[in-house]
């Protein structure tokens, strides 16, 4: 079979719905002498049949497919998506020099792209947030709320650090966490001129503008000057994927005691679900119904005393965790 007409039948089964994993691996096979002249390792098309191939049989492929055409030859360069969890489940294919590390934290939390509005009305604190929703730190509404109500970066940082045992130096550091607080305060400015954003310095007489309520919370707020991207939806016993201490007594609201009861019964429900999860369970609804009565000045005074309560420096816990390091983090 001519070189052309086999890649041609790749590309096509790539695109393909309806391709058979043995079908793609059998193609393949048929062109060991193709990926010795493509900027590929040898051995690649093994690898990138078992890792991906294999795992999605009838659903979109998890890569970006990009053909060059040159004078001589054609390069074929497939990038993969999570190539490290996906060659987990064929071992019996090694992927040297194709393997990624994991990042501790970013590998096992939860996307921003999941849409923290799917809430509903059921205000997390601002510790169930670090929990379940780190990386939403990029949400500039999300963003300005913690800011506004006595954090810093170096608290966020070394919170979300100690929730999940992390022990790793420069995992995330304070300025991270400080230039996503900037990027709030500047949208926030930019979106509502004095009120609001002039408040997260202190100006007397600005009224602080933060949204609490999940529902109200704008996606299009995740990384301004982007392209925005889309929101997604995971199950909530997700959402504690990686987490070694959860939000206890006055930090955890019904987010964190719906979680529990997903993990306890192997409950599948998804977070576009909670809402209705909530109000079908009597015990979810009873504890939604005392926290509803909850007002916006009752929300921002819990969200600086558990800024007080979790300060590094005197947090029992965090204190015993952060001193027992041989690597101390560096601070910013």
């Amino acid at each position: 079979m001519p070189l052309m007409v086999r890649l041609c039948a790749i590309v096509e089964l790539l695109f393909s719905r309806r391709c058979l994993p043995s079908e793609v691996f059998s193609l393949f096979n048929l062109l060991p002498l193709f990926f010795f002249r493509a900027k590929i390792p040898c051995g690649t098309e093994h690898i990138l049949a078992s890792s991906c191939l294999l795992s999605y049989p009838s659903q979109t492929l998890g890569f970006n497919t990009l053909l060059r055409f040159t004078k001589t030859t054609l390069e074929l360069y497939l990038v993969l998506w999570k190539h490290n969890q996906y060659s987990s489940r064929c071992p019996e294919h090694p992927s040297e020099g194709l393997t990624t590390t994991a990042h501790p934290i970013w590998s096992h939390c939860t996307p921003e792209e999941a849409d923290f509005s799917l809430l509903g009305d059921f205000i997390p604190t601002v510790v169930g947030i670090l929990c379940y929703f780190p990386r939403h730190t990029k949400w500039r509404q999300i963003a300005f709320r913690i800011r506004n109500n006595a954090w810093t970066g170096n608290q966020v940082a070394m919170y979300i650090l100690f929730s999940r045992g992390i022990t790793a130096p420069g995992v995330l550091t304070a300025s991270t966490i400080s230039k996503q607080f900037t990027a709030a305060w500047d949208w926030t400015e930019k979106t509502y001129g004095t009120i609001g954003a002039q408040a997260d310095f202190g100006s007397p007489g600005a009224t602080a503008l933060v949204e609490y309520k999940p529902s109200l919370v704008q996606s299009s707020t995740i990384g301004v000057g982007r392209q925005q991207r889309p929101n997604g939806d995971v199950r909530l016993i997700d959402l504690a994927e990686g987490l070694q201490h959860l939000p206890k007594k006055e930090d955890a609201t019904v987010l964190t005691a719906a979680i529990t009861m997903a993990i306890r019964t192997s409950d599948q429900t998804r977070l576009s679900g909670f809402q209705s999860y909530v109000q079908r369970t009597p015990e979810l609804a009873a504890i939604a119904a005392i926290q509803a009565t909850l007002t916006q000045q009752d929300h921002e005074a819990r969200d600086e005393d558990a800024a007080q309560r979790h300060n590094p420096s005197r947090h029992t816990e965090m204190v015993s965790f952060f001193g027992s390091l041989e690597s101390p983090y560096e601070r910013k």
